[in-house]
């Protein structure tokens, strides 16, 4: 009897681990097909980023825009602006979130100040709306309530200026500005953030006052971030 039973329990391990290691090989071979996939989109948005920044360019030029001194040519900023919007990571999720912001002020140097603080909050705000996105999936696939949706939004939301604060070493990605009939300027900017480190600090900035809000609320922001 014990024999069988031995005989039997070799025989089930035997099975689990082929299983396994099957199992094992495949998860590697979908990721590494998942890899080159995202490759070859990379390569594709990159294709075409020098080719939409060219027209932009033209564009932007025909306004008046000029690129500041010092500053790589309107064309080559703006192609990593839009290379940057489509990269993905190894993962096949968005690799940066870019904003892009204008104003209009007394000299060149406040004009730029100016745009890349509203830059700043229209990145959090982007980070915003792709929270509000995963919080109504899970609503729906009834992993979190509606209530808890609901607090986790308002508080991210009443949460920007802290969050656009902690943001530290933004990437300036665009850089320019013109001289407006009025004698004022006017300048654009573009701002670049890694996106996991975005959405990590948002997490931060709001995580102890949701545990104050509710027990578990912070764990199921980590859960979703995560």
């Amino acid at each position: 009897m014990c024999r069988k039973f031995y005989l039997f329990l070799v025989l089930v391990l035997s099975a689990t681990t082929l299983t396994f290691a099957q199992s094992k090989k495949e998860t590697k071979k979908l990721y590494a097909n998942e890899q080159k996939k995202n490759e070859v989109v990379n390569k594709q948005v990159a294709k075409k980023a020098t080719k939409e920044a060219r027209k932009e360019a033209k564009k932007l030029a025909k306004l008046g825009y000029i690129v500041p001194i010092g500053k790589i040519a309107m064309d080559k900023q703006l192609e990593r602006a839009w290379r940057m919007q489509y990269e993905l990571t190894e993962n096949g999720t968005q690799k940066y979130i870019v904003a892009t912001s204008n104003a209009v002020a007394g000299n060149q140097n406040a004009a730029k100040l100016q745009a890349t603080n509203m830059a700043k909050l229209e990145l959090v705000g982007q980070m915003e709306s792709q929270l509000a996105q995963m919080i109504e999936t899970r609503v729906a696939n009834q992993e979190m309530s509606p209530a808890d949706a609901e607090t986790i939004t308002s508080m991210v939301s009443t949460s920007k200026t802290i969050i656009s604060g902690k943001l530290g070493q933004v990437i300036p990605v665009v850089e320019v500005y013109r001289q407006l009939p009025t004698g004022n300027f006017e300048s654009q900017v573009s701002l670049g953030y890694d996106a996991n480190e975005a959405f990590k600090i948002t997490r931060d900035a709001i995580r102890d006052d949701l545990s104050k809000k509710a027990d578990g609320l912070a764990e199921k922001l980590d859960q979703m971030i995560n």
